[in-house]
């Protein structure tokens, strides 16, 4: 969706706009899996919608303690410690990509549906990883 704005100064009890994105996706597929069933009543937590949901669940603190809090982007001794965090978020991307990929093959998400979350993970995903190549441009830099 064009070009990342990575200059950010945060408010009182702001977050960080991928931090909003990460959360609201995860409600949004809550909420969906809520009203379309999408869960059986004894799935477990291999189940690839539930491995979906909560990996999703996951992004946002992740990229909470890596964003929130100071500007972006952080102080140069940061940087090391900020871009490990926001590695973290991105494992739980790609295990969401990757649970999303076999709800598809399975035929557990309509595809009108899942689409767009999928389209969303990995938006979140080049972002980070946008991030991630900026900081480490930063320390390369010194």
């Amino acid at each position: 969706s064009g070009a990342l704005d990575t200059t950010w100064l945060p408010q009182a009890h702001s977050q960080h706009p991928l931090v909003e994105q990460a959360h609201d996706l995860w409600l949004r597929l809550h909420e969906l899996a809520e009203k379309h069933e999408w869960i059986p009543p004894k799935a477990l937590g291999e189940h690839p919608v539930v491995e979906l949901i909560n990996a999703t669940m996951c992004v946002g603190p992740k990229l909470a303690g890596a964003l929130n809090g100071d500007r972006w982007p952080p102080e140069i001794e940061f940087c090391a410690q900020t871009i490990v965090r926001l590695k973290r978020a991105r494992e739980y991307l790609d295990d969401a990509l990757g649970a999303a990929e076999s709800c598809q093959e399975d035929r557990l998400i309509p595809p009108d549906l899942l689409g767009p979350a999928t389209v969303d993970l990995i938006d979140l995903a080049h972002k980070i990883d946008q991030l991630i190549g900026e900081l480490r441009d930063r320390l390369q830099a010194c």
